[in-house]
């Protein structure tokens, strides 16, 4: 089941920095990290950022936007958990100058599961990602280019 999420995009004085915060419900336990302390409770999810473009030389298809290779993608750091509601944040840096429906934040996030495997007297301790989460949040125009 895909979890509930509200994303939220917060500007301050600085135009080129803005704060992202992602609410929701989150996994109140898990078996991951119970009996194998290579993983820890933060690796059950991993939430990330990444500011996206459009190709200013396509149409309006939504296959079209493109990582920013200036700002590399953020990850999401957990900063409250009550119960099995949680709350992750960054502040990421843009670009200061934007025009309307220029830039946008893509969030994904990903579910972690064990993949661990023994063979014989080997053991293999390895994550494997699964998206259960994704959304897209335009960024405001700055006033200079409004």
């Amino acid at each position: 089941m895909a979890p509930t999420r509200t994303a939220q995009v917060v500007y301050g004085t600085d135009p080129a920095q803005v704060t992202l915060s992602v609410s929701g419900t989150t996994y109140s336990k898990s078996s991951m990290g119970a009996a194998e302390p290579k993983f820890v409770a933060s690796d059950r999810e991993h939430l990330t950022v990444t500011l996206e473009h459009a190709d200013p030389g396509a149409s309006d298809d939504p296959r079209t936007w493109v990582a920013v290779s200036d700002y590399p993608s953020v990850d999401l750091k957990r900063n409250l958990t009550y119960k099995t509601t949680g709350m992750w944040s960054a502040a990421l840096q843009v670009p200061a100058l934007r025009r309307e429906g220029e830039y946008r934040l893509a969030i994904r996030e990903y579910e972690r599961f064990d993949q661990t495997t023994a063979v014989g007297t080997t053991t293999n301790y390895a994550m494997a990602d699964r998206l259960i989460y994704a959304e897209t949040m335009p960024l405001k125009a700055t006033e200079l280019l409004m």
